[in-house]
């Protein structure tokens, strides 16, 4: 079998893993990759206007279903926009999430960069002034 296949939005079950043909910014899910969870998220692919996704077989709990084998419900336009909504939500809070991790990390590499200096300073006066580099030293550590 090939590890991605190409497979009709219809013949979507849950436990599928596919793969949307489509960039992340286009779609409220998460990832473009992803394992159907609920039939909820199914309707919302076929709302994305998509009639192929790409299946994996090696990462699905379930072969994708032919319309002899489809018995389930189909939730409500009410579910799937609720869905929708919780999706771009999570999105957006996880971009967020990254963003402040993002910001955290250039102000420990700009405090770093700050601590390098002060040492490389200290060091250099050592041995011109060591009674002041070790007085600087003393002040810096307890800031």
């Amino acid at each position: 079998m090939k590890k991605n296949q190409k497979v009709a939005v219809d013949q979507l079950e849950v436990g599928t893993f596919i793969r949307l043909p489509m960039s992340w910014k286009d779609h409220p899910f998460l990832f473009s990759s992803f394992k159907i969870k609920n039939t909820a998220q199914i309707e919302l692919i076929k709302a994305l206007g998509l009639k192929d996704v790409f299946f994996d077989p090696e990462k699905s709990d379930v072969e994708p279903v032919t319309s002899a084998t489809a018995e389930q419900m189909p939730p409500t336009e009410e579910e799937i926009n609720t869905l929708k909504e919780q999706m771009l939500s999570d999105k957006a809070a996880k971009i967020e999430e990254q963003k402040k991790l993002k910001r955290d990390l250039k102000k420990t590499e700009q405090q770093f960069e700050r601590s390098v200096a002060m040492m490389r300073s200290m060091v250099a006066k050592v041995s011109s002034r060591p009674l002041n580099a070790v007085n600087e030293a003393k002040i810096s550590s307890t800031t």
